[in-house]
């Protein structure tokens, strides 16, 4: 009987500290932890009112990030070929922004993204200004919403998309700029000029490459000329697909019919390899996974090959050399000798014409 009492003792002190255990757990512990479940696969934002979720090309939500600092803030870091878009969620639940009001007193919240974008590594990249690409009142990435706490409808309603592989372009002062791709983003929201800022969200390039570029030709025509260039492609592209193109480079250098030696692209003039040699062109495309060769009217022999060699790395992987001749067409010379012979032709006609005239007026 002794026994039993103090078995029971014991059941009832155990369960006296799990009610004491749970009267002192804060009330939302539960539905917190929950939600932070749910929100892996969301860039964490301030006052949970912005989050981003970041997607693969399966449509589905990337889980795993590789926590980062960048520019003293938190970063989050992926795989640039594990990541297809980023979707934008905004939730103003418990939030009241700023209201603005139109001419009839009707109360309306302008929202846009903000996109900052800097294509660079991490442990390189420059985030000012100067260095950056800033996107804003993007259509694609602005609403406005009308009427009394329309702001609420925003996490239905407006749930905009930024593919990476697509990204975002727009013109200013006539040049260009492009946020796409691999590099450091941060995205901003705007309701009414309130501001939430997300926290960096780094894509990184592929770096570690096993195989060396496998190269294939195509013959096409030039892009200034009626020349024969040669397109050259990689046969092993998948594997290249998401690496830094800049750090696959191509090469060229041969010698023409009156025995001068040249290279591709003044650059490489600069390399031991390619030393005292003339060069084609003074600043050319020369990266990437195409590479379109024209000799510019220098005919001759030549070889072209490329090289990859990730950041920071000091491995080269090397295709094989492309051997190649490249010289004048006997098409080229039968489409100019044509050109030359209907030209004098129509001289010739109006010239007949002319002294047709003339004698005709003398009759007279």
């Amino acid at each position: 009987m002794k026994v039993k009492k103090f078995k029971l003792i014991y059941l009832v002190s155990i369960v006296l500290l799990t009610c004491l255990l749970f009267a002192f757990l804060p009330l939302n512990f539960f539905s917190s932890w929950a939600a932070d479940e749910a929100k892996q696969g969301e860039v964490a934002l301030a006052n949970g009112i912005f989050s981003i979720d970041v997607v693969n090309h399966e449509g589905k939500l990337i889980y795993d990030n590789t926590p980062g600092v960048f520019n003293n803030e938190v970063a989050h870091i992926y795989d640039w070929k594990d990541v297809d878009k980023f979707v934008f969620n905004i939730n103003t639940e418990g939030y009241n922004p700023p209201i603005k009001y139109d001419a009839d007193r009707q109360p309306y919240y302008d929202v846009s993204i903000i996109i900052d974008y800097v294509n660079g590594y991490k442990e390189k990249a420059q985030w000012e200004s100067q260095h950056r690409v800033h996107f804003e009142g993007l259509e694609k990435f602005s609403t406005t919403v009308r009427g009394t706490d329309s702001h609420l409808t925003l996490a239905t309603k407006f749930k905009p998309e930024f593919e990476i592989n697509k990204g975002v372009s727009a013109t200013e002062g006539g040049t260009i700029k492009t946020a796409k791709e691999w590099g450091i983003y941060k995205f901003t929201l705007s309701i009414n000029d309130a501001l939430t800022q997300s926290d960096f969200i780094i894509i990184e390039p592929t770096k570690v490459i096993y195989n060396s570029p496998q190269t294939k030709m195509q013959i096409t025509t030039s892009d200034t000329s009626l020349r024969t260039a040669y397109l050259f492609t990689l046969i092993n592209e998948e594997e290249y697909r998401y690496i830094d193109k800049s750090k696959l480079v191509w090469h060229a250098k041969g010698q023409t019919q009156d025995g001068k030696l040249y290279a591709y692209s003044k650059n490489d003039t600069t390399k031991p390899e390619f030393a005292d040699m003339l060069f084609l062109y003074e600043n050319p495309e020369q990266t990437g996974v195409t590479f379109k060769f024209d000799d510019d009217g220098k005919y001759g022999k030549w070889e072209i090959w490329c090289e990859y060699q990730a950041e920071d790395s000091n491995i080269i992987l090397e295709s094989e050399h492309t051997n190649l001749e490249t010289k004048v067409k006997f098409n080229y010379i039968y489409i100019i000798l044509i050109s030359i012979g209907v030209a004098l032709i129509a001289i010739s006609i109006t010239v007949g014409i002319g002294i047709y005239h003339k004698k005709k007026e003398k009759v007279y």
